[in-house]
């Protein structure tokens, strides 16, 4: 677990007193400048049909993000290890919608009476955050920071949708000790931007102070502190395909198939024709289901990759030119069955997975070389 941020680093204070100073006051018309339809709706029983066709203002997101937000007196990071040093945890993904909500916790909001909540479902956390987080994050999949509105029709009374899929944020979390509000982010906290954009957009304060970064630099930056370069030593293990993708499985999942009876039985419904005749005693099956973007589809089975200094096994695809500039970050299963001969495999246990570098809760699967062996 990353080390907790100390509390009471950053509080309300006076104008004359700000490191940094952010406005609180936005017109209603923020929302609509938000993304690249001419309308947005709000609120909670929108459709996704109602969705801005497309984000294309992230400066205008992080506006409407940072409306209502106080005034801030606190000590600047001086960078990505410093900010990453001051939080519990950093996460990544696709936000689906904001609103302010009343507060009841000092801790959370600061000061304000409300909060600003900001709902991202399904994010992917940096480096290896404790089950607590895993937790509180699932329940509401919300993160909060104390606010007020005061400058009459609030644009954040009801939930303003985002174009899910693009929009897309990190976030810098603390958390606050409270069940309903779980996780707060700071002044240097929450950046966001529309996928396919050069430059990210800050809520309230960039890391450092006053720079500005491309998505994928500032994501590397995160990485470079939170995930340390993982050094690698890959042989390939040929693999036979069994049948490929299928939409099927829980994706970022990874089996040892111990039959043919044990093969998932989607393969068979979807596909009645399915041949699982030539299926060899010698030979040992895998189930990977991989997360595969709607935008950027996998390219064809390639090989087994065996790390031997991890001792896992992962499967890889050819890379296939996207059709588009980015790719959505919809997670689709891909599901593919594998055929490996016996004597192929490690000798001694190793474990399989979907990637080298699995997301939080899905951990390589252990195999145990000995069992294979003797099963022959």
């Amino acid at each position: 677990m990353l080390t907790k941020h100390a509390k009471g680093m950053w509080m309300t204070t006076s104008a004359g007193q700000l490191t940094s100073l952010k406005l609180a006051m936005l017109a209603v018309a923020v929302v609509i400048a938000s993304c690249g339809s001419s309308t947005v709706q709000t609120g909670a029983g929108s459709t996704p049909g109602e969705r801005p066709t497309q984000c294309e203002n992230a400066e205008g997101i992080a506006d409407l993000l940072g409306s209502g937000l106080p005034l801030f007196d606190y000590d600047p990071a001086t960078d990505v290890a410093d900010l990453v040093a001051q939080t519990d945890v950093v996460i990544t993904g696709t936000l689906d919608s904001v609103v302010r909500v009343e507060s009841n916790n000092s801790n959370v909001s600061a000061g304000s009476e409300f909060l600003t909540a900001i709902h991202a479902p399904d994010p992917i956390a940096y480096g290896d955050p404790d089950d607590q987080f895993l937790t509180d994050f699932g329940d509401q999949q919300r993160f909060f920071i104390g606010s007020d509105w005061t400058g009459g029709d609030d644009p954040l009374a009801e939930d303003v949708l985002f174009d899910y899929g693009r929009t897309r944020f990190v976030a810098f979390l603390t958390s606050t000790g409270d069940a309903s509000f779980p996780w707060a982010f700071g002044p240097q906290g929450l950046h966001v931007w529309c996928s396919g954009d050069d430059e990210v957009q800050s809520v309230i304060d960039a890391v450092p102070i006053g720079s500005t970064i491309d998505p994928s630099t500032f994501e590397q930056a995160i990485v470079e502190v939170v995930e340390p370069t993982q050094e690698f030593d890959f042989v390939d293990i040929s693999a036979r395909v069994i049948a490929d993708d299928f939409r099927a499985g829980e994706t970022w999942t990874a089996r040892l198939v111990e039959s043919v009876n044990n093969i998932n039985p989607a393969l068979t419904i979807t596909d009645p024709d399915l041949d699982l005749s030539g299926i060899r005693d010698d030979e040992v099956l895998f189930e990977f289901v991989m997360a595969e973007s709607g935008s950027c589809p996998l390219g064809p089975f390639e090989t087994l990759r065996f790390d031997q200094l991890s001792r896992v096994l992962v499967p890889t695809f050819e890379q296939v030119q996207s059709p588009g500039d980015t790719c959505t970050a919809d997670a689709n299963p891909h599901l593919l069955l594998v055929a490996v001969a016996r004597e192929d495999l490690p000798t001694s246990d190793f474990s399989i997975a979907t990637s080298t570098s699995q997301p939080s809760g899905f951990d390589p699967v252990p195999i145990s070389a000995v069992e294979l062996a003797a099963d022959n």
